[in-house]
């Protein structure tokens, strides 16, 4: 017994080192296929290229515009309806942020399951972000919300406006 004494205290760190590192992994490895029911997993968000992004930005007539209403925020959605796909840009006007970031959700209308699409980034404009859907999501609700974590939860909406079949027609 005195020859294996010297290996029970490394035996137990060791032990309690990997019950940590198993731990931690699979916090950060949490799927959020249980916090999203259907509705996040038939949507597909894609990214858009700059030119994509430029042109819709820019006022024509085949690019609609939906103003988002909320409390002390004002924005826009800009989006067009090309391939089957819902190409759209948020523009905001928020205050910058000393901490945390705007993130930028879809949600089923009128429900609380929500995906989401990007983060807000600042320009010269305001805060902007562009992806694309598939126009059989819609109608969606897209959501502004303002998040001190970059995380799956939303924290505080700030405004939303709704994107719909009749409108994408």
């Amino acid at each position: 017994m005195k020859k294996f004494l010297p290996f029970v205290f490394p035996f137990i760190a060791l032990v309690i080192v990997l019950f940590l590192a198993i731990r931690w992994y699979n916090s950060k490895t949490v799927h959020t296929s249980d916090k999203i029911a259907n509705f996040g997993d038939n949507v597909k968000i894609e990214q858009i290229t700059q030119s994509d992004q430029q042109r819709i930005k820019q006022p024509a007539a085949d690019v609609k515009t939906v103003q988002m209403q909320g409390n002390n925020a004002n924005g826009q959605i800009r989006y067009e309806i090309n391939n089957g796909k819902v190409a759209f840009t948020v523009n905001a006007e928020l205050p910058q942020l000393k901490q945390g970031l705007y993130q930028v959700w879809l949600q089923e209308v009128n429900g609380n399951t929500r995906k989401k699409a990007f983060t807000l980034t600042f320009t010269k404009g305001g805060f902007e972000g562009s992806a694309a859907v598939g126009v059989d999501v819609l109608p969606v609700d897209v959501v502004v919300s303002q998040e001190n974590h970059n995380d799956d939860n939303i924290e505080t909406v700030l405004m939303k406006g709704s994107l719909a079949v009749e409108n994408a027609k």
